[in-house]
């Protein structure tokens, strides 16, 4: 289930060690698992994946897994559809979601580096209203503090911000080593017109885009 698949993922994470051939295959056989799991498979043609291990990142992440307690449970896996080819292009080179005022100039939740907490809601952010067509998704691990705060448009958060705190479907980061960008999946997205997209409006649709393509 979910829960075993976010575990084959978190845990070679936290654990370390060097990723051979094997574990490598592994990892990226389980992040295509979770990334089908939410959304229809036959919408979804030429799925290529890679997996994304900056070590400046990983570093930054596991330093602030290790402050914060080394809690597992409060690792969780989150999605970030890039805006475009370049943008894509932009945070595989970087390593990760930016989250500094300069690439982040507005959002709805605030000023800061956005996920999803599902794919299919990642997905129906897509700027190509549903006709189809290649996308760009990171599988983004995150680890939010333990009281977030709730987002608002044109402000730029003092820490993890999310739509409902309570019961997040969206952060909003502005600490880029609250988040390590696990695996980025490239895919043609094909409607089949039996399913009506997401039910969002023109607004939410553009909510987490900003200005800058490295971070759309």
């Amino acid at each position: 289930g979910a829960a075993l698949g976010r575990a084959t993922i978190v845990l070679p994470v936290v654990q370390g060690g060097e990723q051979g051939p094997e574990n490598a295959e592994a990892l990226v056989r389980a992040c295509e698992t979770l990334f089908l799991q939410n959304l229809p498979t036959e919408n979804v043609e030429d799925l290529r994946s890679t997996l994304m291990t900056d070590p400046t990142c990983l570093s930054n992440f596991l330093q602030r897994y290790e402050e914060e307690g080394s809690d597992i449970s409060r690792i969780h896996v989150a999605w970030h559809l890039a805006g475009s080819d370049v943008a894509a292009d932009a945070i595989q080179s970087y390593g990760s979601v930016r989250c500094d005022e300069t690439n982040c100039a507005c959002g709805r939740y605030g000023r800061g580096g956005y996920v999803a907490t599902t794919v299919s809601k990642a997905n129906a952010y897509a700027d190509s209203d549903g006709h189809g067509g290649e996308r760009h998704m990171f599988l983004v691990l995150i680890l939010p503090e333990l009281h977030l705060t709730r987002g608002e448009r044109g402000t730029r958060p003092s820490h993890t911000a999310a739509d409902l705190p309570s019961c997040p479907t969206e952060y909003c980061f502005v600490d880029e080593s609250r988040l390590l960008c696990l695996c980025r999946l490239d895919y043609r997205w094909v409607p089949t017109g039996r399913r009506p997209k997401v039910n969002t409006s023109h607004e939410q649709v553009r909510a987490w885009r900003t200005t800058s393509p490295t971070h759309q």
